[in-house]
């Protein structure tokens, strides 16, 4: 009799259709369609699996530029007024100049391209001659290129192209009446009276013009920030090019004042060339040079013999820079080409500069 109550309620509990399962964990029945929906839920509460996707490599940096490019201007001046200091004549002194200094060099493995600008000009103007003359006027345009054997770097073979001319007339001034003799390329002379103050024309722009193409072999031994050495040696052909101007040619045991005029010549021979340049201290730099060239042949019969043939050019500058913007300079230039004039040219001055880098 006490089975069959039992055997009831089992069956009561069991709904038909249905299938049952018990759950381990929490010992509870849960029917096919609760399992279901569970499923459903859990698969909306899992987030998306993410595919990670990397990201492309940056892209390189250029290459830095073989060119390298500077550019400097520097002014300078100087003004005197004078009213009656002994010694002194009664007026104003006056000096103005300016230089611009650029390069365009190319560095690449064994190559090597060195290209210069330089412009030099400065006028001077006193209480004895009233105008402003110019008492420097010089640009120069150079390229080197050089090429440097992977054995020995400091040595190789150069190629060298060089001009040099001036940008302004030539006069000169002379203080007291003066008889000048003009003496022509052609073997004529024409004989001036110059009255004091006057002025007296004796170049055109771009006279004399020089010119020059050499190759040969170079050195730079020593390549140190406090000094650095470079030599050159190799033939060279060059050209002076000319525009009927008059240059000083004085016979000192006459009264009178001589000017040869200037005629256009070509020259073949050897070129000598040492720089030398570095940094004394932070504030302190220096560069000298000295260039021969001598010629082993020339198209115009020349006076001159042996060594007296020898063209120098001797340039040196020592600078203190003052501050950002100004620097103390000191300036020397040495030259005697005697197929312009057979005398020593001599420049030399000590200037106060403004300089401004451009780049």
């Amino acid at each position: 009799m006490i089975v069959a109550p039992l055997v009831y309620l089992v069956v009561s509990q069991a709904a038909p259709g249905t299938i049952t399962d018990k759950d381990i964990t929490a010992d509870k029945v849960i029917t096919k369609d609760a399992a279901e929906e569970a499923a459903k839920d859990e698969v909306k509460a899992t987030p998306p699996e993410t595919t990670t996707t990397a990201a492309p490599d940056a892209p390189a940096p250029p290459p830095a530029s073989p060119w390298k490019y500077t550019l400097g201007v520097g002014v300078n001046g100087a003004m005197t007024r004078s009213t009656n200091v002994v010694g002194a004549v009664d007026g104003t002194s006056a000096q103005v100049g300016a230089i611009v200094d650029g390069t365009a060099n190319y560095v690449h493995e064994q190559h090597n391209w060195e290209n210069l600008l330089k412009l030099t000009e400065s006028f001077t103007r006193s209480p004895a001659i009233p105008s402003f003359l110019k008492s420097a006027d010089e640009l120069r345009l150079q390229s080197t290129y050089i090429y440097k054997l992977k054995a020995v770097p400091w040595l190789g073979p150069y190629a060298r192209g060089l001009g040099t001319t001036s940008l302004f007339r030539g006069y000169e001034v002379r203080g007291a009446d003066t008889t000048i003799i003009r003496n022509f390329s052609d073997g004529t002379s024409e004989t001036l009276l110059k009255p004091a103050g006057n002025k007296y024309g004796t170049t055109k722009p771009f006279e004399p013009t020089l010119l020059r193409e050499s190759i040969g072999m170079f050195t730079n031994p020593i390549a140190l920030p406090e000094f650095t050495l470079k030599t050159r040696l190799g033939a060279a052909m060059q050209h002076i090019l000319t525009r009927e101007g008059f240059a000083v040619s004085d016979d000192s045991a006459t009264p009178e004042v001589e000017y040869k005029q200037l005629v256009d010549s070509t020259q073949a021979g050897a070129e000598l060339g040492i720089e030398m340049l570095g940094k004394a201290a932070e504030n302190l730099t220096y560069t000298a040079s000295a260039d021969f060239f001598y010629p082993l042949y020339e198209s115009t019969d020349s006076p001159q013999d042996g060594l007296e043939n020898l063209q120098t050019n001797i340039a040196a500058k020592l600078s203190v820079r003052l501050s950002k913007f100004f620097s103390l300079d000191y300036i020397l230039s040495l030259k005697r080409i005697p197929i312009i004039v057979d005398e020593w040219q001599v420049q030399n001055g000590l200037l106060v500069s403004c300089n401004y880098t451009i780049f």
